[in-house]
């Protein structure tokens, strides 16, 4: 089986209707340097990257569609971005705790954790993780099977985890 390239996530459909997602605009914090793909929140009304591994419920507003700005102050910069909204449908890679692992069939329909590596600021959806809930994988992403190692799949986020639904 292949080994798949770790990356980002990415945007892939919505599930209610037949347009893509389309990114919305909001005001970025300043000195962000997220890239493409990474976890938003919102926070004193600015966007901001979330850096750590299985973020608290209610904190994810959305994914970045574009690498932060670096700018001098809060709002001096939009950043585009996807809601993290339950009828979004995102990919991304699997790993295990940040190591490498091969998907199986049986991850498909269960909810994971989120893994965030420090390293390249990515996060992953982690199959190892079922304690800290915050996505569910619907089916592999095409590019992907079962089997490749670091598979890439579509998924959903727990509205139990995202800013737009939760009540934490």
């Amino acid at each position: 089986m292949a080994i798949i390239g770790k990356k980002g996530i990415g945007v892939s459909k919505t599930l209610l209707s037949t347009f893509s997602p389309a990114p919305l605009s909001f005001k970025e914090a300043a000195s962000q340097t997220f890239k493409s793909g990474g976890l938003l929140q919102a926070d004193n009304g600015y966007l901001s990257a979330i850096a750590a591994s299985d973020p608290p419920a209610g904190l994810i507003f959305g994914i970045a569609a574009e690498p932060g700005h670096d700018a001098a102050a809060n709002g001096d910069k939009d950043v585009l971005f996807y809601l993290a909204h339950p009828d979004i449908v995102f990919v991304g890679n699997i790993t295990n705790a940040g190591s490498d692992v091969a998907l199986a069939q049986t991850h498909t329909g269960m909810a994971y954790g989120l893994y965030y590596d420090s390293a390249n600021k990515y996060y992953y959806v982690d199959v190892g993780d079922e304690a800290n809930k915050r996505v569910r994988i619907l089916d592999v992403a095409p590019g992907s099977k079962v089997g490749d190692t670091n598979a890439r799949v579509q998924f959903v986020f727990c509205s139990s985890s995202d800013r737009v639904y939760s009540t934490s």
